[in-house]
C-alpha cells in the first residue's frame, strides 16, 4: 500500500520553469538534467515497486533529520519483520 508519494524537489521544479523560460547558463542546465533523469529514475523504480502483491508499506522521498543532519531516503518498504531502504540513481532499465 503506497503510503506517501514522490514529488519533485523544488530545486527541480524551479529549474525546469527556468529552463522553458531561458538559456540556464551550462552549471544550472547541467544541474537540471541530472535532477531530472534522476527524477525520472525514482519514477520508473516508483512504477515498478508499486506493482509488488505483499502486505507491505511503501513510502517514497522521506526527509528526515537526527542530530541536526538531514538525509532522504528515497524508498522505504515496510514488511511485517523487514525494512527495505531503496537509493535511487539514474536507473536505465
Amino acid at each position: 500500500m503506497l503510503v506517501k508519494k514522490r514529488t519533485k524537489s523544488k530545486e527541480l521544479f524551479i529549474l525546469e520553469l527556468l529552463n522553458k523560460r531561458m538559456n540556464l547558463e551550462r552549471k544550472e542546465k547541467q544541474r537540471y538534467f541530472n535532477l531530472k533523469k534522476g527524477f525520472e529514475g525514482e519514477m520508473r523504480f516508483d512504477d515498478f515497486i508499486e506493482k509488488l502483491q505483499c502486505e507491505c508499506l511503501i513510502l517514497h522521498d522521506l526527509l528526515l533529520e537526527v542530530n541536526h543532519t538531514m538525509f532522504q531516503i528515497d524508498s522505504l518498504l515496510i514488511m511485517q519483520k523487514q525494512l527495505y531502504i531503496y537509493e535511487i540513481k539514474k536507473l536505465s532499465w
